[in-house]
């Protein structure tokens, strides 16, 4: 039996300096599983902007491995641009961050119950961590 608890995923993407290292932190819970990642992105020239888009496509690619496209889910991040332009409350910009964003929104067309919702960075604490220990160190799946 399939329960209709919502699925919550914390998301946060950092970069030291902006554009630095880059890294990622998510944060996955459901009803029966949980997701815990911190990873380290590839290159030196990362934007804050790109992290955090790559810490949501994180979490939709995960959340499709585990075939979770009828469920309700909300997408919590503390990166407010993302959130607006995710719900279509925002325009989408030149940046180095357009194809991400572009990555993110074709991903999230598959999740008819998905929403995106931004919250303060104390409210994200553990994926705030898990982003900025990434970009220390090496991928830790947990």
């Amino acid at each position: 039996m399939i329960s209709s608890m919502t699925i919550r995923c914390y998301v946060d993407g950092s970069a030291r300096p902006n554009p630095g290292k880059g890294g990622i932190g998510v944060v996955i819970r459901g009803d029966s599983w949980d997701y815990t990642v911190s990873k380290a992105l590839p290159g030196n020239k990362v934007s804050n902007n790109q992290a955090e888009y790559q810490s949501i496509i994180e979490a939709l690619l995960q959340l499709s491995l585990n075939n979770l496209y009828d469920r309700k889910i909300v997408i919590y991040s503390d990166a407010e641009m993302a959130v607006e332009q995710l719900n279509g409350e925002r325009g989408v910009e030149r940046g180095s961050y357009v194809p991400y964003y572009r990555t993110a929104k074709t991903l999230k067309v598959k999740f008819p119950k998905l929403s995106f919702s931004w919250i303060p960075r104390e409210q994200n604490a553990e994926a705030n961590l898990l982003a900025s220990e990434a970009i220390t160190y090496e991928e830790v799946i947990i």
